[in-house]
C-alpha cells in the first residue's frame, strides 16, 4: 500500500511539473519502439502529449499480457525548430512479453485541457526467434562521462538528413523534398541557412508546431525525427539542378558528472547539465530534370504538368445587353497549379471578354499538389442575338502515361436581349456631335505629338550618357557610386534603412519596395502576386530567365533575413546594392522594348 501511495505521489508531482508547458492543440499518441521483438527481449511503450496546458490524468492500458520491467518514468523533452518551442510529456514503460503472437494495446485516455482524449492503439509482435537487438531506450547517449569529447558525441547521435521521393523527374514533375533532424538527445535547433531550391518553382509545405515523425531504427540505434523543412520542388527547366544543404545550430544538453567515469555508472537525477554548441548540415543532392518530349505536343500547350479535368458552366444562359455576363471554368486534378496559366476562350464576333479573375483551392499537403484552380471570366455582348461559345480546351502533359492529354468542357449556349440603354461609340453613328469628332481628333494628336516627345528626350539622354562614359570610365572604386544606370527613387526608404539598428524594418520595406516595382512594371495583379509566378508575367515581356529566377532567390533571401534579421550593416548594403543592380539590369531590358 506504501508503494503505491509513493506512486501517486510521484506520479501527481510528474503531472504539477508537466503543467507549466505552454498552451496549444493537444495531441496524444502511443509508440512501441521497436514494435517487433523475440520471446526475451525488451521493449518501450512510451505515451505522449504534445501542445498542453493542464494535464489532469493519464489512464494507460491494461498490461496483462507483459511484464513491466521499470516505469512509469517521465520525460519532458524540448527542442525548438525554425524558432518554434516544441515541448513534449512522456511516460515511459519498458516492458518484456509473457507470451508470443500478437499483444494488442488498446488506446489509453487522457483529461487534458478540461477535456478527454485519446491515444492511438499499438501492437506488439513476439516471435520465438527473432534476431533483434534488445530495446535501447537512448539515455545513456544523454550522459557525457569524463573522458568523451561532447563534439564527437553529439555527430554520433544527431544528424541532418534530406529524403526525397524521386531525384529523376520531367519539367513541371514535383519533386517532394523533406529536412529532418534526427536525434537521441536534448537540444535547442535554429535553422541557420535556408537552401536556395535554384531552378525549382517552390511550395511550401507547412510544418505542424510539435510536429515529430515516428522513430527511426538506424545501425541498432533509435533517433527522434523532427521535421525541419518540407517543401514541394516544381523544375522549370531541364538540366541537372543541386538542392543545397540547410544548416542547423544545435545548443545541446548533456548531463555531466566527474563521478562518471564508464558507461553503465550514470543517473538522469541529480546531476549537473552543461550545454555545448555544434553545426551540422544536411549532404546536398542533385535532380535530373528531362525535358517534356516534342512528339505529340499541342499547339496551345503552356507548360501544364499532371493530370486534371475541365468544367465551365455561364452564370446565365440569358441575359441583355446592358448586363455583363459571367463564364465560371473549373479546373481540377493535381499537379503545377502554380504555374498554369488560364484557358484560351475563343469569344464570337460581338463578345468581349476580359482577363479572369482566378481563385485558387489548393491543398500543398498532396504530392502533387491537388484541388483547383477557378477562372471567372467577365463579358460584354453588343448586339442581340443567339451565341454559341466554343468548348474550351486545356492541353497538359501527364507524366505517369508520359504523353499530352487534352481535358475539354462542352459548347455554351447564351441567348441575348436587347437592352434598354443605347449603345455608345458605334462606329458610323450619326448622333455622334462634331465636336466630339474633333475632340476626338485631338485627342489623337496630343497622344502622338507625345510618344514623339518621349522619342526625342529619350534619344537626349542617349547621347548624353554616351558622351559621360566616353569621358568617364569609372575604375573598381567608383563602380558601386555609378551602380545605378537609370535613375528611379523604388528604393529611397530602404536606402535611408541601411544604417539603422533595426534589420527586420529594413528587409520588410526592401521587400515591399521590390514588389511594388514588380507589380508596376510586369501589370501583376495584386491578389495573385506570388514569388513562383513571377516568371509568367516576366515572360510576357521578354526578361531574361536568368534574371527571372535571381529575381525569385532574392526575394527567398529577403524573406529569409525577415525571421533571422541581420543587424550587421555591411549584411543589409550587399543585399541592398544587389537588388539595386538587379533592378537597372530588369530596366533595361525593358528599354529594348520601348
Amino acid at each position: 500500500m506504501a508503494k503505491r501511495w509513493a506512486f501517486i505521489m510521484w506520479f501527481g508531482c510528474c503531472l504539477f511539473l508537466a503543467n507549466s508547458i505552454a498552451k496549444s492543440q493537444a495531441t496524444f499518441k502511443a509508440v512501441l519502439s521497436p514494435d517487433k521483438i523475440g520471446a526475451q527481449q525488451a521493449t518501450q511503450l512510451t505515451f505522449s502529449i504534445s501542445g498542453y496546458s493542464n494535464i489532469e490524468h493519464i489512464y494507460p492500458p491494461s498490461f496483462n499480457n507483459v511484464e513491466i520491467v521499470s516505469g512509469p518514468s517521465h520525460l519532458t523533452e524540448t527542442n525548438t525548430i525554425n524558432g518554434k518551442l516544441n515541448r513534449k510529456f512522456s511516460l515511459r514503460f519498458v516492458i518484456k512479453p509473457r507470451r508470443l503472437g500478437k499483444i494488442r494495446f488498446s488506446a489509453a485516455k487522457a483529461v487534458v485541457d478540461g477535456k478527454t482524449i485519446f491515444s492511438n492503439p499499438v501492437t506488439l509482435f513476439v516471435s520465438e526467434n527473432l534476431d533483434e537487438q534488445a530495446y535501447d531506450n537512448g539515455e545513456e547517449d544523454m550522459v557525457l562521462y569524463e573522458n568523451e569529447d561532447p563534439l564527437e558525441k553529439i555527430k554520433k547521435n544527431m544528424f541532418l538528413k534530406l529524403k526525397v521521393n524521386t531525384q529523376s523527374v520531367f519539367v513541371g514533375e514535383p519533386v517532394y523534398a523533406e529536412f529532418f533532424l534526427y536525434s537521441r538527445l536534448k537540444s535547442h535547433s535554429r535553422l541557420s541557412k535556408n537552401p536556395s531550391f535554384n531552378g525549382f518553382s517552390v511550395v511550401d509545405v507547412p510544418v505542424l508546431e510539435n510536429a515529430e515523425d515516428e522513430p527511426k531504427k538506424i545501425d541498432g540505434k533509435w533517433y527522434h525525427l523532427y521535421p525541419v523543412i518540407k517543401t514541394q520542388l516544381y523544375p522549370l527547366q531541364p538540366g541537372v539542378f543541386p538542392i543545397e544543404s540547410v544548416e542547423l545550430q544545435n545548443n545541446v544538453e548533456f548531463v555531466y558528472d566527474k563521478s562518471q567515469k564508464s558507461r553503465g555508472s550514470f543517473s538522469l537525477s541529480d546531476k549537473s547539465v552543461k550545454v555545448y554548441s555544434s553545426t551540422m548540415a544536411s549532404a546536398p543532392l542533385s535532380i535530373t530534370v528531362k525535358p517534356l518530349p516534342e512528339k505529340g505536343r499541342p499547339e496551345d500547350y503552356s507548360g501544364a504538368v499532371g493530370e486534371f479535368k475541365l468544367s465551365g458552366a455561364l452564370q446565365s444562359t440569358r441575359m441583355t445587353t446592358d448586363d455583363e455576363g459571367k463564364l465560371q471554368v473549373e479546373l481540377s486534378g493535381e499537379g503545377n497549379f502554380q504555374m498554369i496559366t488560364p484557358p484560351f476562350v475563343s469569344w464570337p464576333a460581338g463578345i468581349e471578354g476580359f482577363e479572369p479573375r482566378v481563385t485558387d483551392k489548393l491543398d500543398v499537403n498532396e504530392v502533387p499538389v491537388k484541388g483547383k484552380k477557378i477562372f471567372d471570366f467577365v463579358f460584354n455582348v453588343s448586339h442581340p442575338g443567339e451565341y454559341v461559345i466554343p468548348p474550351i480546351v486545356f492541353s497538359y502533359f501527364n507524366p505517369v502515361n508520359q504523353v499530352y492529354e487534352q481535358a475539354l468542357t462542352g459548347s455554351f449556349k447564351l441567348i441575348v436581349d436587347k437592352g434598354n440603354r443605347e449603345p455608345e461609340n458605334i462606329i458610323g453613328d450619326r448622333r455622334k456631335s462634331t465636336t466630339s469628332s474633333i475632340n476626338y481628333l485631338v485627342g489623337i494628336i496630343g497622344v502622338v505629338g507625345a510618344v514623339a516627345l518621349f522619342f526625342l528626350l529619350r534619344a537626349i539622354r542617349r547621347d548624353y550618357r554616351k558622351e559621360q562614359v566616353e569621358h568617364h570610365m569609372p575604375d573598381v572604386g567608383e563602380v558601386v557610386k555609378l551602380s545605378s544606370v537609370f535613375q528611379h527613387d523604388t528604393f529611397e526608404q530602404s536606402k535611408l534603412m541601411l544604417d539603422d539598428d533595426t534589420g527586420y524594418l529594413f528587409f520588410n520595406t526592401l521587400k515591399n519596395e521590390l514588389i511594388f516595382f514588380l507589380k508596376k512594371n510586369f501589370s501583376i495583379p495584386e491578389e495573385i502576386f506570388a514569388v513562383d509566378r513571377l516568371h509568367f508575367y516576366m515572360d510576357k515581356k521578354s526578361i531574361p530567365n536568368d534574371l527571372i529566377l535571381e529575381v525569385e532567390k532574392i526575394l527567398k533571401e529577403i524573406e529569409w533575413h525577415l525571421y533571422t534579421p541581420a543587424d550587421n550593416v555591411a549584411d543589409k548594403r550587399e543585399i541592398y546594392l544587389r537588388v539595386d543592380l538587379l533592378v537597372n539590369k530588369i530596366n533595361m531590358e525593358l528599354s529594348k522594348q520601348v
